[in-house]
């Protein structure tokens, strides 16, 4: 695949994961938490990323590196109050997290669907 079909922005602090709670209010985050060194989170990406060409979703695109940044993560899930897992998506509005998956039931489908029951105003 030639370069990324998710303009994925990374997280990459606690001070940046601060800003993307407030960002939240104005737009839908999916935060995909990413483990460098999992078989399954690397098919997760690859499928979000194959999906996405053909239905790309009006979100904001986070990818947390969880083995880097384990503490942003251990932060996102006190936060948020979801168990942290690896891969997972938890997508994010108004500062709450409204919708969480992880392993194969990550999927573009799956995310539009949870978007679609958010009273998001266009």
């Amino acid at each position: 695949m030639q370069g990324h079909a998710i303009d994925w922005e990374q997280l990459q602090s606690i001070e940046t994961w601060t800003q993307v709670q407030q960002r939240s209010h104005a737009n839908p985050i999916l935060l995909f938490k990413h483990s460098k060194r999992c078989g399954i989170s690397h098919m997760a990406l690859e499928r979000l990323e194959t999906q996405w060409m053909n239905r790309p979703l009006p979100l904001t695109p986070i990818m947390l590196d969880l083995i880097q940044y384990r503490s942003v993560s251990n932060q996102i899930a006190q936060d948020m109050g979801v168990l942290h897992q690896s891969p997972q998506i938890i997508l994010i509005w108004k500062n709450e997290a409204v919708f969480t998956t992880s392993h194969n039931a990550i999927s573009v489908p799956v995310i539009a669907s949870a978007l679609d029951q958010l009273p998001v105003s266009s």
